[in-house]
């Protein structure tokens, strides 16, 4: 049974497909906040940092912050396949530069 595509399916290609070499990560960070602006979330930005808050967030209770970095190594001319083409394969989303690792709670179609 194939089940629609998750929107941060959609992002992580279009991150993927972005050049953010470390300290040019302006491009990746716009759309992240594209992301979150165009579902109604206002993202704090400080230089290609983006982060939100849950609407729900209560200062007085513990506080998990999910972290992560959207500047990738630049590509040599070992790379079997485009670096900036991500594609689905058996259902998983498989970024082009090689060794990059990325785990989604999801399945789907092609």
């Amino acid at each position: 049974m194939a089940y629609p595509t998750p929107p941060y399916i959609d992002l992580l290609k279009q991150l993927i497909a972005i050049p953010s070499f470390s300290k040019t990560e302006d491009n990746t960070r716009d759309a992240i906040v594209g992301f979150f602006t165009s579902r109604g979330i206002s993202p704090q930005v400080m230089g290609n940092n983006v982060w939100a808050i849950n609407r729900h967030f209560d200062a007085k209770k513990p506080t998990l912050l999910l972290n992560s970095h959207h500047d990738t190594v630049k590509p040599n001319a070992g790379y079997t396949r485009n670096p900036f083409a991500p594609s689905m394969e058996g259902g998983k989303l498989v970024p082009g530069i090689p060794g990059t690792r990325l785990r989604l709670p999801w399945r789907g179609a092609n």
